[in-house]
């Protein structure tokens, strides 16, 4: 797979996944080798992606153009757990990442799955208040952005009490860890959940956060695709790719997170 200017330190990524893989546990710093945290840290959208595309132009796509499809909520009671799903029929994808600027991290999530993918993305996430979920799809050498606006009744990047109780030391909580691979015509629908609290980092004491950083996703032993996550996502994250393969694959998730925890799942394409 092509690496991208995102995933910096790809040595290191393949390293977290074969590791994973063998139930190892990395060192913190080989951990956030693997994780672009100047993208990540950016107090704003324009900074995070700057950070990760650099200079390249931004081409707004119309609300009623279809190479871009967003699937959302016009009002989420609770921003907390807000669905988003975003696909594209756009050749050549390159990565799909997802923004929300208001948010206290506005970086939420970017899945690059390179020739092995289909251009699309599930998952859930915070929204602090009522603003524009931003899809970027980088295509062909440009980059696309199509949004969709969501009404927040209750904002959700504030800790809740039981978070709170989830701060633990690395490795020492033994997450579930849950994925699910259905064949479709000539793709695999891969959707992967983990138990876990995705805290924001004023949720922690030591203003670090607890959140899962990174996922791979190998199909039949071959690393297919990298989604990196930042506390924006929604707790216990339930994350969505598709990538190319057929009934009887073997597909493996690996997870790791700012705390050194780690986890993997393997199953069959049915």
């Amino acid at each position: 797979m092509q690496r991208r200017r995102f995933l910096k330190g790809s040595l290191a990524t393949s390293v977290v996944a074969v590791a994973s893989g063998a139930g190892l546990f990395l060192p913190q710093s080989v951990l956030a080798a693997a994780w672009p945290s100047t993208a990540f840290r950016a107090p704003t959208l324009e900074g995070a992606l700057e950070a990760v595309f650099g200079d390249i132009p931004v081409v707004d796509v119309a609300a009623d153009d279809d190479i871009i499809k967003i699937t959302g909520l016009l009002n989420a009671e609770d921003g907390a757990d807000v669905p988003v799903k975003a696909e594209t029929t756009l050749p050549d994808v390159e990565s799909v990442t997802i923004g929300v600027a208001n948010n206290p991290v506005p970086l939420v999530a970017q899945v690059d799955c390179g020739d092995a993918g289909l251009g699309f993305f599930d998952l859930r996430i915070k929204m602090a208040q009522t603003d524009d979920i931003q899809v970027f799809v980088k295509s062909g050498g440009k980059l696309y952005r199509k949004t969709w606006r969501t009404v927040v009744v209750i904002g959700g990047c504030l800790a809740s009490n039981s978070d709170s109780l989830l701060i633990r030391g690395a490795n020492q909580i033994a997450r579930r860890t849950k994925m699910r691979v259905k064949a479709r015509a000539g793709f695999l629908d891969v959707k992967g959940m983990i138990s876990h609290p995705m805290q924001g980092i004023k949720a922690d004491p030591q203003g670090l956060g607890h959140y899962v950083q990174s996922m791979t996703f190998l199909i039949n032993g071959k690393e297919a695709c990298q989604a990196n996550l930042g506390s924006g996502v929604s707790k216990n994250p339930r994350i969505g790719v598709r990538i190319k393969g057929n009934k009887g694959d073997e597909v493996t998730m690996n997870w790791v997170d700012n705390k050194g925890e780690q986890n993997s799942v393997t199953a069959k394409a049915r």
